[in-house]
């Protein structure tokens, strides 16, 4: 994206987040990120990154997040031309330029976004990458990770909620209206008690998590 020589202050914030990364050996993170995003990528679907990791450069540079944490600038990809003296809110923002080398129109991108907004100041933080699969296809990605890391290494978490005294008074309410029997008030308390802790469903942007298990 950038060429084979990488612009001064590319290169310092790419160095300082490697660093970190390696520190506290959290590049396993990010690598297996990486194959869950490329897996469903090349199956045609579009993974979104919600959450900080969007202000990590190694996370933008790996396609974990589509969010380009440097400040603001414009870019040729033919001649990897960049300009960081542009001034705008945002790089989205910013005016249409051409670039002086081709003539060509230049893309323009940054969001000027800290590292230590995900990673802290000493690069310590855990790395809390969220990522949102499509619902119908979170088996095909489970499945997958089972076969690059082995079955016995992943497990499925689903995310699993009970049913509530309100929602129960509820579901006992709609009863009665739909069918015209109605309930004393001891029933009522009697079903309530009943339904109250029936696991329930639950769709939604976190319906599942994926763990993984370490050797030993």
């Amino acid at each position: 994206m950038y060429g084979n020589v990488l612009p001064e202050s590319i290169a310092k914030r790419l160095e300082t987040e490697l660093t970190y990364i390696q520190k506290h050996e959290y590049a396993v993170y990010y690598w297996i990120s990486r194959c869950m995003v490329r897996y469903m990528n090349d199956s045609g679907y579009y993974v979104g990154a919600h959450g900080s990791v969007g202000s990590v450069l190694v996370a933008f540079l790996l396609e974990i997040s589509d969010t380009n944490p440097l400040p603001l600038y414009y870019y040729c990809p033919q001649y990897h031309y960049i300009d960081f003296k542009a001034t705008a809110l945002d790089g989205f923002d910013l005016p249409d330029q051409v670039c002086p080398v081709c003539g060509c129109p230049l893309k323009s991108d940054g969001h000027n976004i800290p590292y230590e907004t995900f990673m802290s100041y000493d690069g310590s933080k855990m790395p809390d990458i969220g990522l949102i699969f499509p619902v119908s296809k979170q088996y095909n990605e489970f499945a997958f990770m089972q076969e690059l890391f082995g079955v016995n290494k992943i497990a499925y978490a689903g995310a699993i909620a009970t049913l509530q005294e309100r929602s129960a008074e509820e579901y006992i309410s709609d009863y009665e209206a739909k069918t015209g029997d109605y309930f004393t008030e001891e029933q009522r308390s009697y079903i309530c008690k009943k339904l109250c802790g029936i696991k329930q469903r639950v769709d939604g942007l976190y319906p599942a998590e994926l763990l993984f298990c370490r050797k030993g």
